[in-house]
């Protein structure tokens, strides 16, 4: 009976050191910073081409791509270029929402991953877009 009171003891003092504590000290010397935590509208998706020079035709919509290029899609190309090679058709657009979609073809050669990749490398590995 002993054993089960001190193990119950230890257990509850054991939580209590080990509970988060709020802070309600909402000045500004804590180093806290807040997160605004969103749902991403990322996408990709590659389909078979109508054309028969290439084989694949894409559609990507990437979020905040202001923060990764300058012109729309511009570093992306870049990458895309170095992992798949040709690039045909390039397109991109830019809303006011920030987010990209970029259209474009390619051939056989480029895989989705090979696409996953390149924007993972575009958006300097923050966003992970997984294409179908």
């Amino acid at each position: 009976m002993h054993a089960f009171t001190i193990t119950t003891a230890l257990l509850a003092a054991l939580g209590a050191t080990a509970s988060p504590i709020y802070n309600n000290n909402n000045n500004n010397n804590n180093n806290a910073t807040e997160v605004d935590v969103v749902r991403r509208s990322n996408s990709c998706l590659g389909m078979t081409a109508p054309a028969d020079d290439y084989q694949f035709v894409w559609s990507v919509y990437l979020d905040n791509d202001d923060k990764y290029n300058k012109q729309c899609g511009g570093g992306c190309l870049d990458n895309l270029r170095g992992q798949c090679g040709l690039i045909v058709d390039w397109g991109c657009t830019r809303g006011s929402d920030n987010v990209a979609h970029m259209t474009f073809y390619t051939d056989d050669f480029c895989t989705p991953y090979k696409v996953s990749k390149a924007l993972k490398k575009c958006t300097q590995g923050t966003q992970v877009i997984n294409c179908n």
